[in-house]
């Protein structure tokens, strides 16, 4: 039996949030290319899209607003060995991906092998019910942020320059002899870098939240802000510091009644009309609001440790 395709995309759309905004940089920031690297360029270059204007990935800044948040949710919500999945899904958890957990089907190789098993022996007889079994055993960052076996629910578009970029900075490095705790010889380089002020426009799309998964989010971008998380390369010499400016925030969600009230939002929106825009007020409370959300959710946690 398959694994349905992008499994939570299968759920009706009930709720919708759009963060638009500016991704300020507040000091130089290096995202690299990797291997690429052009003959007689920079031994590090920053990526840059076909025109030659450097951008940011949505992928890497999801995959930072994600590490993040893990790691938060982590140090905040400590799991048990002995874990109830009737209620599991109630609490606020996390795993690590890159390390194994003991409760989450993405990095918990029991589980795993469960689920193998379980598909061999068509116990899990249709889509719904395999979907099912996968949320029950996934996470709530998996949940929200997507893991291999779900889908996630936040999409990150990729930054582009707003207006006409800066010239990029060069540094000289020189890479460092472990062993001999000082600067290895004849081992230079030098590493672009956008300059500090430069702005990217940036849309994160949020589907079928919560209000507690989005005060995760929204407290990741606050630290942010503050400088508690890096973007890109080079974090520990200071570069990376970011700030999201935000400058619209679109708010669509079925409320307790039949959801005609949201189908009708949803297709004004379609049509291009201004439906579900908060304005500054209204964004700052709901912003206040999602938050504590977030944080009653994580307390129902702590009573089972």
């Amino acid at each position: 039996m398959r694994v349905p395709p992008n499994c939570l995309h299968l759920e009706k759309l009930s709720s919708l949030t759009i963060l638009q905004g500016t991704l300020v940089c507040q000091t130089a920031v290096h995202i690299g290319t990797g291997d690429q690297v052009i003959p007689g360029g920079a031994d590090m270059p920053v990526l840059k899209d076909a025109a030659g204007r450097p951008f940011i990935p949505g992928s890497s800044l999801k995959g930072v607003l994600r590490s993040f948040a893990e790691r938060l949710v982590v140090s905040l919500v400590p799991v048990g060995e002995k874990v109830d999945y009737n209620t599991f899904d109630a609490k606020f958890t996390s795993c690590l991906l890159h390390t194994e957990s003991h409760f989450c089907l993405s990095t918990c190789r029991a589980l795993q092998q469960e689920f193998t098993s379980l598909r061999e022996k068509n116990k899990l007889k249709t889509d719904s019910a395999i979907t099912a079994w996968i949320k029950k055993r996934t996470c709530s960052v998996c949940r929200f942020f997507g893991s291999p076996y779900l889908a996630g629910r936040v999409w990150v578009k990729d930054a582009f320059v707003v207006g006409e970029p800066q010239p990029l900075e060069v540094r000289a490095g020189v890479a460092i002899d472990r062993d001999r705790r000082a600067a290895a010889a004849k081992l230079l380089y030098d590493l672009e870098a956008v300059p500090p002020c430069t702005g990217f426009s940036l849309e994160i799309r949020v589907e079928n939240a919560d209000k507690a998964e989005l005060g995760l989010l929204f407290i990741v971008l606050e630290q942010l802000n503050k400088g508690e998380v890096h973007l890109g390369g080079r974090g520990s010499a200071g570069l990376g510091r970011v700030d999201f400016r935000r400058e619209s925030i679109l708010y669509l969600a079925s409320g307790r009644d039949d959801g005609a009230a949201f189908r009708q939002k949803y297709l004004d929106h379609l049509l291009g009309k201004k439906v579900g825009v908060l304005d500054t007020a209204e964004a700052a409370a709901f912003f206040e609001d999602c938050k504590s959300s977030f944080a009653q959710r994580i307390r129902k946690g702590w009573g089972d440790v």
